[in-house]
């Protein structure tokens, strides 16, 4: 189950009850957000002077001083201001397959994970289980 273990912690119990046939897929999307901010311009006569001095000096906590044309302005971050804004197209990052183990349903393993990466056969509780019968009936 390593590359199932791969996807991001994703808890793997009970993929088994969920399939919708021999072999099923997971597919990982990502969303992606952008956060948005507002910021106060004190000083500026335009809204395209205000964006030039945003852009030019940035924010900040102390006052500043346009030499051309001898006037003071301020750009400060306003408090709580921010928003999440989901405008990005959600996209496919990582994805596998999967199967059942094939020693599932039976008694004897039933610590059984349920579901293997679809290149394994086995999974890991009940190997570990076969190999522990095995060493049992060599000690016989």
């Amino acid at each position: 189950m390593n590359k199932l273990n791969d996807l991001w912690g994703i808890d793997t119990y009970g993929l088994d009850r969920m399939m919708n046939g021999d072999k099923d897929k997971i597919f990982i999307i990502e969303e992606k957000e952008v956060v948005s901010y507002q910021h106060a311009v004190v000083g500026a006569r335009t809204q395209a002077e205000a964006i030039e001095i945003f852009e030019a000096f940035g924010t900040s906590a102390i006052d500043n001083y346009i030499k051309e044309t001898n006037r003071d302005f301020n750009v400060w971050r306003i408090d709580d201001s921010h928003e999440y804004h989901k405008t990005f197209k959600p996209t496919v990052v990582q994805s596998a397959t999967f199967k059942r183990c094939s020693l599932s349903g039976l008694d004897q393993f039933w610590n059984c994970d349920g579901v293997v990466d679809a290149n394994e056969n086995v999974c890991p509780s009940c190997l570990e289980q076969i190999q522990t019968n095995a060493s049992k009936g060599d000690d016989e």
